[in-house]
């Protein structure tokens, strides 16, 4: 399992291959907050179309509480997940629903232009669909 970033003009480009879980996103997190080429509601693409494993509910659940804890995850932002297989997009559209509360939105996509379109797009109540 390999997750890596990167930062690329104002966007974090996050790339998830092989197995993961719960653990292994949450020093991803760890990390990630500690760079300081992090910046607080930075638009994000995170590439899931290489991942072989799948997450359970639980570990969506864990990784929506998780995020839900830390201060810089909780401004407005938008983060755009790319999945490829079926199961991956809908266990994805999962945690869409468990951070539904959260003022950072979580949209599954299945291809990186429609993604960045809505990253580079307008925000406002449509965004809410």
């Amino acid at each position: 399992m390999a997750i890596t970033y990167r930062f690329e003009d104002e966007f974090l480009f996050t790339t998830i291959e092989g197995e993961t879980g719960y653990e292994e996103v949450k020093k991803y997190l760890d990390d990630l907050m500690l760079d300081p080429g992090f910046r607080p509601g930075m638009p994000g693409v995170i590439d899931c179309r290489r991942v072989t494993s799948l997450f359970s509910i639980l570990d969506l659940r864990r990784t929506a509480a998780d995020a839900k804890t830390r201060p810089e995850l909780q401004v407005p932002g938008r983060a755009a997940v790319l999945a490829s297989s079926n199961i991956v997009y809908g266990l994805l559209r999962m945690y869409e629903v468990f951070n539904e509360d959260n003022p950072a939105q979580t949209r599954v996509f299945r291809e990186l232009e429609p993604a960045m379109a809505w990253l580079k797009g307008p925000r406002g109540e449509e965004d809410d669909e």
